[in-house]
C-alpha cells in the first residue's frame, strides 16, 4: 500500500493580507466617486445657474491651493487665493452650495463629500476628465 502524497501547507503571509484589504478599500472608494460622478450627470439639475457661476471660480482656486486634499469649508478661508473669490460667503453658504453641488461637474472640476471626521463634513475637489 502506497502513502498518499502530503502538499505542504501555504499560508499567506501577514503583509499579503493587509495589501489585499488596502486594495479592497480603495476599489470600495473608487466605486463610490464613480457612482457618485455617474449620479451627478443625472442631478446637474440641482446647480442653478448663479451656483454653477460661483463654483466655476471657486473650484480652480481650491485645486490649485489645495490639490486633492480634503478639507473642511473652514479651512477654504484660511488660504488666501481662495479667499479672493469667496466674497461674503459665510461658511454655512459654502457648505449648502457643496451639498447642492455634491459630485456634479463644473467646469472640469468636481466638489465631492469626502466623508465626516469631527462630527463635520470633509469635501475633496477633484479635475474630471
Amino acid at each position: 500500500m502506497t502513502s498518499p502524497v502530503t502538499r505542504p501547507c501555504y499560508t499567506r503571509p501577514a503583509h499579503v493580507d493587509d495589501e489585499i484589504a488596502e486594495l479592497r478599500a480603495a476599489h470600495a472608494a473608487l466605486a463610490e466617486r464613480v457612482a457618485l460622478l455617474e449620479a451627478g450627470k443625472h442631478a446637474s439639475h440641482r446647480v442653478r445657474r448663479a451656483d454653477r457661476a460661483r463654483l466655476a471660480r471657486l473650484l480652480p482656486a481650491i485645486a490649485g491651493a489645495l490639490g486633492s486634499e480634503e478639507f473642511f469649508v473652514s479651512d477654504l478661508f484660511d488660504e488666501p487665493a481662495v479667499c479672493l473669490v469667496l466674497e461674503a460667503l459665510r461658511p454655512a453658504q459654502v457648505g449648502q452650495l457643496f451639498e447642492r453641488a455634491n459630485g456634479v461637474p463644473v467646469d472640469g472640476f468636481v466638489v465631492m463629500w469626502s466623508g465626516r471626521k469631527l462630527q463635520r463634513v470633509l469635501w475633496t475637489v477633484l479635475a474630471t476628465v
